[in-house]
């Protein structure tokens, strides 16, 4: 079976998905980036690892933020579903990153 660490993890990354869907489906897509980079300390890692390649991985994280800019405009989650389709992310191309997020936010539980 599964030990009591790795069930705690689990409930974990389970609350985590759950608290991303709410804003995912309710907040502008500059949001819920935010919230992701917040939730998961992938921002607060990148920066204290202080590296070349970190500084990258940033200025492209700060990238993919600014381009959510037109979308944000459109009401949630209309802006994420559009978000996702503008970068060839179509829900209806299968094994891609955007249907598994599309999935991911706004399948049925």
């Amino acid at each position: 079976g599964v030990g009591s660490r790795a069930r705690k993890a689990l409930a974990k990354f389970r609350d985590l998905v759950e608290q991303l869907r709410v804003v995912a489906r309710q907040s502008p897509v500059e949001e819920l980036l935010d919230q992701v980079y917040r939730s998961t300390g992938l921002w607060e890692r990148l920066e204290s690892e202080g590296t070349f390649e970190s500084q990258g991985r940033l200025e492209n994280l700060a990238e993919l933020r600014n381009s959510t800019g037109p979308y944000n405009e459109l009401s949630p989650p209309a802006g994420l579903v559009q978000f996702l389709f503008q970068f060839g992310c179509s829900y209806h191309q299968p094994r891609n990153l955007g249907s598994q997020l599309f999935d991911l936010f706004f399948a049925s539980k």
